[in-house]
Parts: C-alpha cells; sequence; structure tokens
C-alpha cells in the first residue's frame, strides 16, 4: 500500500511538474502571504544564476521598502516582518559574497526568525527546490488551488474594506490634521511606535545582540565584503525616542565612523509614512535616490 502511495506520488509531481514547465514557470506563480513572499524572495536569489551583483541589502521590513531597480548591481535582501539576521543568513547559505554589504541599523535588536532561515541550510530540501521547480514556495499544488477561488475571496474583502472605510473610527481614517503632523501615518499608529521606541532593553540584551552583530561582520570582513551601515528614515517625531538614539550610540561604540562606513538620515529629511516607520512608495522612491547617490560616493572611493 505504501509503495503504491510513493509511486502515485511521485506519478503525479512528474506530470504536475511538466506542466509547470510547459505553460511558463515565471506565469505559474502564485503567492498568498507574506511568509510565502518571503521564501520566494530567498529562493530566487539563492537559486538565480545571474550572481552580477556586488552590493546586498540586509535588513527589515523597513528597509525592505528600498526599491532597487534603480540601484545598479544590488540585491535587496530585507524581508518583511524579519530581521537584518535573516538577511544575512541568506548570504551565508548563497556562499558569494559581495562587495559591500549594506547592514539596516534601525531594527538591529530584531532576533532571526530561525523558522524561516532553517529552511535554507537543508541541503536535500535546497536540491530539491533548485532543481524541481514543483518543490518551490509559489508553485505548489494546494497554493494553484487556493488561487482558484481567490477571485471571489478577493472581491468579499474590497467589500469588507469598503464598508468600513465609510465609518468613522480614527483606527481606520485619520483625520486631515493628524495625516500632516504625523507624516501621513494615523496619529494613532505613529504612537504605538512611540511607545515601543520608548522602552530599552537591558544593557545585557544589547551587548549581546551587538556581539552577536559583530561576530557577522567579522565573517564578512575575511569574505573581502566591506560593511556599510544605513539608517532608513521614520517619522520625524519618533527620531529622537530613546530607542533609536540609544541604537545610534552603541553603534558607533561597536562600529566606530573611522573603521565603518556609514549612511545616515539628513537631518532636514521629512518623510510620509504609513505606520511613522514604513516609508511610503514616493518617499520610498526619494530615499532610494538619496541612498544610491550615498553609495556611489562609498564604493567610488574604494575603486
Amino acid at each position: 500500500m505504501v509503495k503504491k502511495i510513493v509511486v502515485v506520488f511521485l506519478i503525479f509531481s512528474i506530470i504536475y511538474t511538466l506542466l509547470i514547465l510547459i505553460v511558463n514557470p515565471a506565469k505559474w506563480s502564485y503567492i498568498q502571504d507574506l511568509g510565502q513572499d518571503n521564501t520566494l524572495k530567498a529562493q530566487n536569489f539563492l537559486f538565480s544564476s545571474k550572481d552580477d551583483y556586488n552590493k546586498i541589502i540586509v535588513g527589515s521590513s523597513l528597509a525592505e521598502r528600498i526599491l532597487t531597480d534603480s540601484l545598479r548591481q544590488t540585491v535587496n535582501l530585507a524581508f518583511g516582518g524579519e530581521s537584518i539576521y535573516d538577511g544575512i543568513a541568506i548570504v551565508k547559505a548563497k556562499k558569494k559574497y559581495p562587495r559591500f554589504l549594506l547592514i539596516e541599523t534601525n531594527m538591529v535588536m530584531r532576533p532571526e526568525n530561525s523558522n524561516f532561515t532553517s529552511q535554507f541550510s537543508n541541503p536535500v530540501l535546497l536540491f530539491l527546490k533548485k532543481y524541481v521547480v514543483s518543490f518551490r514556495e509559489d508553485k505548489k499544488p494546494v497554493v494553484a488551488l487556493a488561487e482558484g477561488t481567490k477571485g471571489l475571496v478577493h472581491q468579499a474583502v474590497l467589500l469588507k474594506q469598503k464598508l468600513h472605510s465609510t465609518g468613522t473610527n480614527r483606527s481606520v481614517v485619520a483625520s486631515v490634521n493628524d495625516k500632516v503632523v504625523y507624516g501621513g501615518a494615523t496619529k494613532w499608529a505613529v504612537e504605538l511606535n512611540r511607545k515601543d521606541f520608548s522602552k530599552l532593553p537591558s544593557t545585557e540584551a544589547i551587548d549581546n545582540k551587538f556581539k552577536e552583530l559583530q561576530q557577522d561582520v567579522d565573517f564578512f570582513k575575511k569574505k573581502g565584503c566591506e560593511i556599510i551601515f544605513f539608517e532608513m528614515p521614520i517619522n520625524n517625531t519618533l527620531v529622537a525616542t530613546p530607542l533609536p538614539v540609544e541604537i545610534r550610540k552603541d553603534f558607533l561604540k561597536y562600529f566606530p565612523e573611522n573603521e565603518y562606513k556609514y549612511i545616515k538620515v539628513p537631518e532636514n529629511m521629512r518623510v510620509e509614512t504609513t505606520d511613522g516607520i514604513h516609508l511610503n512608495y514616493q518617499d520610498a522612491t526619494v530615499y532610494t535616490n538619496f541612498l544610491g547617490k550615498s553609495i556611489d560616493s562609498i564604493t567610488s572611493e574604494n575603486r
């Protein structure tokens, strides 16, 4: 019985894989949630035969907004809901190291998500996903099947959002004044982040996290990488809150400016965000242009 099940599974897998290849793998791609999107992004990096990059960005969902289409030879391995350490783990799994590694500083205290990164440390699973496309995150049969009913669900969600958007709940609709004062974000979202940024971890927790990062930095330096630290801009009313101030101080303590390159947010830069910390599309474009010029300035010094 078990043998028959295995045989049927193999036959189905072969037929499904051939069907994907016939249709075109690029078109046969379905993503249902953020976790799958992150996994697909990592897989595309790991399995790509185009290794013409010389700069890699690692960061949280803040840096995920950076538009690398306008940045030459740059890969963005910042993942929504994850940390710089997840991107670092993916770069290590690839084992092809960039000339420059750009590390976001904002969310340095957020730990690695081992549930996410562990899937890239299994050589058997990596081999299967690389050479058998039906094993990849966006090609799974159950995902394709679910996509068939997506239209109806999507319409229901849109209707629900429309109904809610007509209400006056301040958690949904911000006043015009709030949007002006809080840089496009709703007041409650900014205040929620202010509450989080007002809490400082213990000195021991901060030291341990920076020592962990120091080990990673030393690893990449031995591989010939130059490290560039950069800070993502956030709502100007959050810039001087306790946690961001402490993080900037600790970076300079562990990674002094006379030894490492930094790209700092200009004091006169004012940005609009969706929640106080995530840039909207327009200002993500503005910051990307600023970041690109700053990177070019630093990298030109090393030619």
